[in-house]
């Protein structure tokens, strides 16, 4: 159930900012600023949900460009999940970037 609020929040969160950028709409930096540093703080052991709050973050990019001193912390959040008990699978690690044939 939870995986899908995150699912279509993290959908409505993409249509919204694109629809803001590519709009003539005034665009609340603050606001999108502190929806960023929320999902950056935040954590879970849900592979599913870890992967759309990734989307969320992916969404939000856009306001990057206006605090780019924030870039840091999107990549560690991103490049963490390498390092994460999200890829242990029964003891054993998970590469993601390894597909099984």
């Amino acid at each position: 159930q939870i995986h899908l609020e995150w699912e279509s929040l993290a959908f409505l969160l993409d249509v919204v900012i694109q629809c803001v950028f590519s709009s003539n709409l005034e665009v609340s930096i603050d606001l999108g600023c502190a929806a960023l540093d929320s999902l950056l703080s935040s954590e879970t052991k849900d592979i599913n949900i870890f992967n759309e709050q990734l989307s969320c973050v992916h969404a939000l990019f856009h306001y990057l460009k206006f605090k780019p001193e924030r870039l840091g912390s999107v990549l560690t959040k991103i490049f963490s999940a390498f390092q994460s008990p999200i890829f242990q699978n029964d003891g054993q690690s998970f590469n993601p970037l390894v597909a099984s044939v």
